[in-house]
This record gives C-alpha cells, sequence and structure tokens, in this order.
C-alpha cells in the first residue's frame, strides 16, 4: 500500500539556473568486487535476447490468460515518504527509470511518463538511466520529451549500463550530449547540496562505468544525503552509509512467474521496493522502472514512477 503523501506549508523557492555540481571523483577509488563470487552475483540478472525469448515462449498460456498481465503502458505512481534527520525542509524527488527508448518503448510513452512527472509537482527529477536500449539514436527523440520536464530545482541524470553499451559500447557520449544540450546533466561520481540541507549525489554505473560509494562519508558528517545510481547491486558496498539510495535496472523482474524469476534474478542481491541497510537511516529503493528490453511485456510487475517525499525527521 502507497503511504499517503502529508501537505506541506514549507515551499522550495525555484531556482533559475541548477547549482553547481561538485566534482567528487578523487574522493575514493572506483569500485573493485570484492570476491570473485561477489562479482558473480553482480553480473547474474544479465540475459541474453535469445533466452528471453525462449523463456517468453515457455509463458505463452500464462501470457493469454491475462489476469495478471501487467499493461506495460500505463505507469503506476507509487508514494514513500522518508524522514532524513537535519533535512530543513520538504523535498519532493520524482524518480523516472529504465525509459529503454527502442523499437518497443514508443515516443508516446516517454511523453506520457514525462507528463505524469509533471503532474506531480516535483521539486527534482532524478533519471536513474538506461535511456536507449540498443541506438544511440534513440536518445534523441528521448531528450526530446525529457526537455518538457518542469521540476522547480532541476533534472539530473545518471547512466544505466545499456547507455554504454549501446552502439557497440560507443553510443555513451551521444545519450550524455543529448540530454546536456536539454540542460540535464550527467552526475557521474558528482554531488551538490541544496538550500534544504540535502546532498544529491550520482554514481556511476557497476556494470559498464566506474562508481565511487567511497565519496559518501567525505561529505559533511551529520547532513542527509540522497544518492541515484542505475544498478542496486553497488549498494552492497554502501550499507554501513547512512543515506538513501535511489536505484532502478532490474525492471522489478519485467516477468515475475516461477520458475523464470528464479533463474534470471533469483541471485540478484536487491529486485524491487525497499531494502534496509546496516547503518541507522540506511535504505535503498529499487524502482520497477517504465521502459521494456526485448519484447514489450511485462508480468508482475508494472511500470512505475516513483514519488519521493523526503521530510524533516
Amino acid at each position: 500500500m502507497n503511504s499517503k503523501v502529508p501537505q506541506s506549508n514549507s515551499q522550495l523557492e525555484p531556482i533559475t539556473t541548477p547549482p553547481d555540481a561538485e566534482d567528487v571523483s578523487e574522493r575514493g577509488s572506483a569500485v573493485e568486487l570484492a570476491s570473485p563470487e561477489l562479482g558473480h552475483v553482480i553480473q547474474e540478472g544479465r540475459m541474453s535476447r535469445r533466452d528471453l525469448l525462449k523463456n517468453v515462449a515457455a509463458l505463452g498460456v500464462v501470457a493469454l490468460v491475462g489476469e495478471r498481465l501487467a499493461d506495460p503502458t500505463v505507469p503506476e505512481i507509487t508514494r514513500h515518504v522518508v524522514p532524513m534527520r537535519n533535512l530543513k525542509e520538504r523535498v519532493r524527488v520524482v524518480q523516472l527509470s529504465d525509459l529503454h527508448r527502442s523499437w518497443c518503448v514508443s515516443d508516446l510513452f516517454v511523453a506520457q511518463a514525462v507528463d505524469l512527472a509533471n503532474a506531480q509537482s516535483p521539486d527534482i527529477v532524478a533519471l536513474t538511466g538506461d535511456f536507449v536500449t540498443k541506438s544511440a539514436s534513440y536518445a534523441i527523440s528521448c531528450a526530446a520529451q525529457l526537455k518538457r520536464l518542469t521540476p522547480k530545482i532541476g533534472t539530473y541524470a545518471i547512466p544505466g549500463n545499456h547507455d554504454y553499451w549501446c552502439d557497440d559500447g560507443l553510443g555513451m557520449p551521444r545519450v550524455a550530449e543529448e540530454l546536456a544540450g536539454i540542460g540535464i546533466p550527467m552526475l557521474v561520481n558528482k554531488a551538490f547540496r541544496l538550500d534544504s540541507g540535502l546532498w544529491f549525489v550520482g554514481l556511476d554505473d557497476i556494470w559498464a562505468g566506474a562508481p565511487k560509494p567511497q565519496m559518501i562519508p567525505l561529505l559533511p558528517k551529520g547532513e542527509p544525503v540522497l544518492a541515484i545510481t542505475h544498478n542496486p547491486s553497488v549498494y552492497l558496498y554502501m550499507t554501513h552509509y547512512e543515506c538513501t539510495v535511489l536505484a532502478g535496472h532490474t525492471h522489478g523482474g519485467q516477468i515475475n512467474v516461477p520458475y523464470f524469476t528464479r533463474k534470471h534474478f533469483g541471485k540478484m542481491p536487491y529486485l524491487r521496493g525497499w531494502y534496509k541497510g546496516e547503518a541507522p537511516h540506511a535504505r535503498l529503493y529499487v524502482s520497477r522502472g517504465l521502459g521494456t528490453v526485448h519484447i514489450p511485456v511485462r508480468i508482475n510487475s508494472r511500470p512505475e514512477i516513483g514519488v519521493f517525499d523526503f521530510v524533516p525527521a
């Protein structure tokens, strides 16, 4: 059940120019896998198109029944109230993840997601990666829709593995360029502080990039921290940091039925929803995302737009 969002008299003043992000790339080395076993866990969720199609064919009867088949074109708005110590005023963040603009994810779908996000009156829109799937050419039309986002403070992005892998591994600069052209920066291992006292941190993707979560404990002690990243597996290195992390990547399983989900996602450390870390107030939220990969089908994993109200504790 979604939490009811409380009304607040505290409003953020609009900022005409986005705050400068602090380059924290030198505050810690990139994540290295702690062991071969952990590396296996992190890579476990990778699935080829051939494997997916083979398994989906076996699920034909389930899909035809339709009762539990999630409509991949109708996002669900999930609402969350998150108390934060030393936060001065409420900050509303809307998360859009895994748009996967491609042959099976249309401009109309992305436009619908943008309209729904704007309707939530966000202070910040967080874009947590995988803007495209295989071709960076789709970043042009994706950016044209994302340009219509109207947060009070700004829209900030981090890359996903598909953004790196598209166009045979050469597409990431084009994706970043298209976003920069509409005023959306990629916060790759960078951070900035809001007037509310909230530190907003962007971490690189753990599969295709070089995330540096070690920079988080180097931020001012006691101040609230919100980090965004694509793949939630990086949280294995962050459970002892007092911060909130928003991630995506998993699509919530995309196709959730017995055997299939266990086979392809059973060893993924985080799949969807909230997870509690080891440190006080340490938590991770994994979005089900919006788009699909390989085929436009979701079963028991409706696309999601997350609305997070971070409020003073």
